[in-house]
């Protein structure tokens, strides 16, 4: 992939002004997710810009930088990056401005670079993220104005529509939609792997996104990525369906394993967790590197389409069933060879950017709320998994 698709998703804190300008080479219209700016006179606008950005698929401005092509309605195209002047005290005044006007209250990352041979000029990056709380809306509750970018620069003015109140309406129908077709996604894609199931334990992850707009893969890379991520494309490689169901998967036995990929962007990953007998136990370690193992697939996958949007990511840890339904008590054993008692099945759901799968806030929360959902939220992180483990798993991919 190329280098410039990462002002998206990298840490704002490691990317330099080569890899700004190497992007504003590449010339890049504008578009629903990204912006340019020549510098900011009005903070009366950057407001409307945040929340149009956060209430459609979040996005990037990049300030400091000269466009060309805007006549006749069309996206503008970087023409030279030219930087501006004392970005701390625009930053802070960026930032101000977006908690004090839009609510729910939003306010971006900010970052800025110096240029090398620009004396006391700076490129800054503004990064909005898609919302969860959207829509986000200006003014009041009375007189309030609820902007959403868009790709039609021909019709709104710099890409921006004002949602009337039919069009909100639209926007909430529209967004129960798309969380209902998230969760029908998953739903089929547990379905399929109870269907295969050998095991009596057994971890299951489901990450997607949160709001399935359209299929962000084609057949070409769908069929690519089952390859690099070892779906036996020969025995164990099966392609199902329709272009809107189509899927590959692959099970694996002795040790029970599901694993599958959509054209929608969605994985979901089975994996049946190896018991103690004697003390109808397991690791918790094992548990959490099948996870890792999915997250990493996530993370390639969400690469390959320069996919920044939000994800539904949900881990559900199922200790076996009997002739009625679950096992009413299992254990987990931990490094210290503690067993520690899960009275019931759990499942735990979060939100995550694609970039925040693998570090360790997602991995702290992850422990956290499964030892939570089992009752166990007195231990810590410490209790159940090593730092050697921990340091492997948020390892930077």
């Amino acid at each position: 992939m190329p280098r410039y698709a990462d002002i998206f998703r990298d840490p704002l804190d490691i990317l330099t002004f080569e890899d700004i300008n190497e992007f504003c080479n590449h010339r890049i219209a504008e578009c629903t997710y990204l912006d340019y700016k020549t510098t900011i006179e009005d903070l009366g606008d950057i407001g409307k810009d945040v929340a149009a950005m956060a209430n459609a698929e979040g996005g990037l401005i990049v300030v400091g930088v000269k466009t060309k092509g805007e006549d006749n309605g069309k996206p503008g195209v970087p023409s030279e990056v030219i930087g501006i002047l004392d970005p701390e005290k625009l930053a802070g005044a960026i930032g101000r401005k977006c908690a004090n006007v839009i609510h729910p209250s939003l306010v971006p990352e900010i970052h800025f670079y110096k240029i090398h041979d620009l004396e006391n000029r700076f490129v800054m990056l503004i990064r909005i993220p898609q919302s969860v709380e959207a829509p986000h809306w200006l003014g009041t509750e009375n007189k309030c104005t609820v902007p959403i970018r868009t790709n039609d620069f021909t019709v709104h003015k710099n890409g921006i529509q004002l949602l009337t109140p039919s069009d909100l309406n639209s926007y909430y129908r529209r967004r129960e939609q798309l969380e209902k077709k998230s969760q029908e996604i998953l739903e089929r894609a547990k379905s399929r792997a109870s269907a295969s199931s050998s095991s009596s334990a057994f971890v299951a992850i489901g990450i997607l996104p949160a709001l399935p707009k359209e299929r962000l893969l084609d057949w070409k890379a769908l069929k690519n990525l089952a390859e690099d991520f070892g779906f036996d494309h020969r025995r164990h490689l099966q392609n199902f369906g329709t272009a809107q169901e189509t899927y590959y998967v692959r099970c694996l036995r002795p040790e029970w394993r599901y694993e599958e990929i959509t054209l929608w962007g969605s994985i979901f990953q089975c994996v049946g967790i190896e018991k103690d007998r004697e003390t109808n136990s397991f690791n918790f370690e094992e548990v959490l590197m099948s996870i890792h193992d999915c997250t990493t697939k996530a993370l390639s996958l969400y690469e390959s389409c320069n996919f920044s949007g939000n994800l539904r990511v949900e881990i559900e840890l199922i200790t076996g069933f009997d002739s009625n339904g679950y096992y009413t008590y299992k254990t987990l054993k931990s490094r210290r060879n503690a067993r520690l008692p899960i009275e019931q099945s759990s499942r735990s759901e979060f939100a995550y950017k694609p970039h925040e799968l693998n570090n360790s806030h997602f991995w702290k929360a992850v422990v956290s709320d499964l030892l939570f959902a089992c009752d166990l939220g007195t231990l810590e992180t410490e209790d159940v998994i090593t730092e050697e483990t921990m340091n492997r798993i948020t390892k930077t991919n």
